[in-house]
């Protein structure tokens, strides 16, 4: 998620933010011309850290930046998108996984939209999950860049990649937790998300078709074609 900035302003923590519209980044039929790389850079790009990403679209130069400024947690608009295109052909989602690093930034809770959505998946043992490291990272700014030893050598941003690295390992090793896990440990949460991801994707290749060739990538900015049928999807001169 997106936010394109040019005319609503909004305060944040007393300062005027200037805020037109969320962008929802489509990778399939309809997809936006980004590159994958500048939407990255764009929905980290958080008001008072880092610099607002400029792309022209549809030949209007406009500015991105980090869409927590008001929906940090994507799964409601991720829900709204699947009712848009599969209403009335399926009743609910394959599967939503929503990963979560508790970083010290107050605006970009996310707890209210994930109650909801539990909510409305009739818990977590469903379609929808929530991997949320509960425990390592609640005292830890956004901007956090200590240098520092990272898998053996002494890099930049090294110590907070460990820290993050020891936080999130602990919390994937950890026992279940009756007062922060709904009804699993971490690790076997994980273990069923990716096992259902690894299903949907082995049936949509099987099937082929126009939902296989958007799922590797047919719509996305820059794609080509491979060996005359093998999509890939890569970036153009002017965007490397």
């Amino acid at each position: 998620m997106l936010f394109d900035s040019n005319a609503r302003c909004e305060h944040i923590g007393g300062v005027p933010v200037t805020i037109i519209s969320a962008l929802l980044h489509r990778e399939y039929e309809g997809a936006d011309e980004l590159p994958i790389w500048k939407v990255t850079r764009a929905t980290s790009a958080a008001p008072f850290y880092f610099e607002m990403v400029e792309h022209e679209v549809e030949g209007v130069m406009k500015s991105f930046k980090d869409g927590g400024i008001r929906e940090n947690n994507p799964s409601g608009a991720a829900i709204s998108e699947f009712h848009a295109l599969y209403e009335g052909r399926a009743e609910e989602p394959g599967a939503a996984v929503e990963f979560v690093q508790n970083l010290l930034i107050k605006y970009t809770e996310g707890e209210k939209q994930h109650h909801q959505m539990r909510e409305h998946a009739h818990g977590e043992h469903t379609w929808y999950k929530r991997l949320n490291v509960s425990a390592g990272l609640e005292g830890m700014p956004l901007d956090d860049w200590r240098s520092g030893e990272f898998n053996g050598q002494i890099v930049p941003g090294g110590a907070s990649l460990s820290h993050m690295q020891e936080a999130t390992g602990q919390y994937l090793e950890r026992d279940f937790d009756q007062d922060v896990d709904s009804y699993a440990p971490p690790s076997v949460m994980l273990r069923q998300a990716a096992e259902k991801l690894v299903r949907q994707r082995r049936a949509r290749e099987a099937m082929g078709g126009p939902r296989w060739e958007a799922f590797v990538g047919k719509y996305l900015h820059g794609y080509q074609e491979r060996d005359g049928n093998i999509p890939m999807a890569g970036r153009k001169d002017s965007d490397k």
